[in-house]
């Protein structure tokens, strides 16, 4: 919380690893001690950190069910056959499948 401008997206930006990747700002911050943060990839950030835009409709970026439910999985670098059977899976268990 705070004013505009203040770094609160940067800061979340910079505790999701997308900061360090995708941005020239030199950030330090090392959650947890970790050191080399700023060098871990981020599909091993994702399966640590999360973030949700202000906007949840602009997260929403796939064009079908199937493929919005893998990228989480694509983002961690999940094989692929096993994203089919994980996609499958969960779409089934909530009642999703078509």
């Amino acid at each position: 919380m705070g004013a505009t401008g203040a770094g609160k997206t940067t800061l979340c930006l910079a505790l999701a690893g997308i900061v360090p990747q995708f941005s020239a700002r030199a950030v330090r911050y090392c959650p947890g001690g970790r050191s080399g943060y700023a060098r871990t990839p981020g599909s091993a950030l994702a399966r640590k950190v999360g973030m949700v835009f202000q906007d949840p409709e602009t997260q929403l970026t796939a064009t079908s069910v199937e493929h919005e439910v893998a990228f989480a999985l694509e983002n961690l670098c999940v094989r692929a056959d096993e994203i089919r059977i994980r996609v499958d899976e969960a779409l089934q268990a909530s009642g999703s499948q078509a």
